[in-house]
């Protein structure tokens, strides 16, 4: 997904706060979309892409965050979806611990060791910082 947001709405998060351990910022625009709602702001979809803003992308030269592949690789980026239920109940969200575990199960079903263990590394690491 991508987003844009106004600078005046978003300036004054303290995104360490939220993804002080991330190693991949995996989900980091679902996060703002709640910030910036929670702030009492709307949010919208451009349906005709001719309207919609102009984005630019910087990248360095590496691999995507989200392609860095291997046991490391998934681990992290798993960990970065495990972690965004306790990234949005530090907003005070309404986000359901139960099905936080049967979507964390669910995702198992492929690469299950490195997933199980950072599912398991974030309850344990977030639930501490809590």
């Amino acid at each position: 997904m991508n987003m844009g947001f106004r600078r005046d709405i978003i300036k004054d998060i303290n995104l360490e706060k939220y993804y002080k351990n991330s190693r991949k910022s995996f989900y980091f625009e679902l996060f703002m979309a709640y910030y910036v709602i929670k702030k009492g702001f709307n949010v919208y979809k451009v349906l005709d892409i001719n309207k919609a803003p102009v984005v630019w992308h910087l990248e360095s030269h590496r691999d995507s965050l989200t392609r860095t592949g291997g046991f490391w690789g998934e681990f992290w980026l798993h960990y970065d979806r495990a972690s965004m239920f306790f990234r949005l109940k530090k907003l005070d969200a309404s986000v359901s611990l139960s099905a936080y575990l049967l979507a964390s199960l669910a995702t198992m079903r492929k690469r299950t060791l490195p997933r199980l263990l950072a599912t398991l590394y974030a309850i344990f690491y977030n639930s501490i910082m809590l």
